[in-house]
């Protein structure tokens, strides 16, 4: 069964939040009702859309650390080159 619950319910917490077990139980199950095939695409699309921003978000994440890492590689290198001109780079 799928259930939406009502957001007027959450609005003030007496409507909803501060009934009792008994009567929170009653309200959804006047909600229930069969799902159908059309709701379980829904929610997978909206699944799949969400697994692919955070995808795109890592890979971001990914090329950015790449990014930095070829930097400090560099800036590395620039600095080991200056030492060992000045004499003070022993290996």
């Amino acid at each position: 069964m799928h259930v939406v619950l009502r957001q007027a319910w959450f609005a003030k917490a007496e409507t909803f939040r501060h009934k009792s077990y008994d009567e929170k139980k009653a309200m959804i199950e006047e909600l229930r009702k069969p799902f159908t095939m059309e709701m379980v695409l829904q929610e997978t699309n909206r699944y799949a859309d969400s697994e692919f921003r955070y995808a795109d978000k890592s890979d971001d994440a990914a090329v950015d650390k790449m990014v930095r890492d070829a930097r400090l590689r560099e800036r590395a290198v620039r600095e080991v080159e200056a030492l060992k001109a000045k004499g003070q780079w022993d290996v």
